[in-house]
């Protein structure tokens, strides 16, 4: 028998997921299917989907969605001038009906309600585009 005191305790498991992990905030911006991530990685679909949920309890994408989505709501929250479309599009986000859908399903409120709750201005250019975008 071997020994394998030496190894990583998460085994590949863990590396997987955290070089998975790390080219998706890379291409935040960019679509990356399940299949690019999995090459990129060196490992199969399904073997990227079972690390992740087994780490996670989600798929690589799903986790990977929740995860922009609370970044875009520590930068609506921080306030850093940017409107919520510009947020939404630097994360990923290339259509702002799914983006304010998913955030809504997230945290229970519009990414402008969220503005709003802390008294802050929903800049007028994302009203806008929220309006278009039902």
């Amino acid at each position: 028998m071997s020994d394998t005191s030496w190894r990583n305790p998460h085994g590949d498991d863990h590396d997987i997921v955290v070089r998975a992990e790390r080219l998706m905030w890379e291409h935040v911006d960019e679509p990356l299917s399940l299949g690019v991530v999995a090459a990129a990685v060196h490992c199969s679909e399904r073997t990227l989907f079972a690390r992740f949920r087994n780490r996670h309890g989600t798929g690589p994408l799903r986790y990977f969605r929740i995860q922009r989505l609370q970044a875009a709501h520590r930068a609506i929250v921080g306030d850093d001038g940017r409107t919520i479309g510009e947020i939404a599009f630097a994360l990923g986000f290339n259509h702002l009906g799914r983006f304010c859908r998913d955030y809504v399903d997230l945290f229970g409120v519009t990414p402008s309600g969220t503005r709003r709750a802390l008294g802050q201005r929903a800049s007028p250019s994302a009203a806008a585009r929220r309006r278009w975008s039902r």
